[in-house]
């Protein structure tokens, strides 16, 4: 109506977020963001993308912060969001890991990769979240 328009019902809700951020800080409740994604799980096929939920499950009871491929990338898309969000390593699933019950582990920061045990990757991924 103050604008020359018709006249019309509303709700309105302010608040002041700085105030609540500024009090929620002051009790220590405030969180300074998620925790970088230590580990992505890059699987090719449906098997493959089995084992991986399998591990991501896993590496998420441990206290991990990973994530994996919902959307049945290619894996040269895969590689390329892992580095989008950023991910400090890859951990790829093809048909020749699936069979030697390995992932091939890449660092994306310096492209080494090494092969890893299924049993030994949420191990090697702690040790590594230690070494930073």
């Amino acid at each position: 109506q103050q604008c020359g328009g018709e006249a019309m019902p509303g709700i309105g809700f302010g608040m002041g977020i700085e105030r609540v951020m500024l009090a929620l800080e002051k009790q220590g409740l405030l969180t300074q963001g998620a925790k970088p994604l230590a580990l992505f799980l890059a699987g090719m096929g449906d098997a493959a993308c089995n084992a991986a939920f399998a591990l991501l499950r896993k590496a998420r009871a441990a206290g991990l912060a990973a994530e994996m491929d919902y959307m049945d990338r290619s894996l040269k898309a895969q590689m390329k969001y892992a580095a989008k969000i950023p991910a400090r390593f890859v951990a790829i699933l093809g048909e020749e890991e699936l069979a030697e019950q390995v992932v091939s582990l890449r660092n994306m920061n310096s492209g080494e990769q090494t092969k890893v045990p299924f049993e030994k990757l949420i191990e090697t991924m702690l040790g590594k979240q230690e070494e930073e």
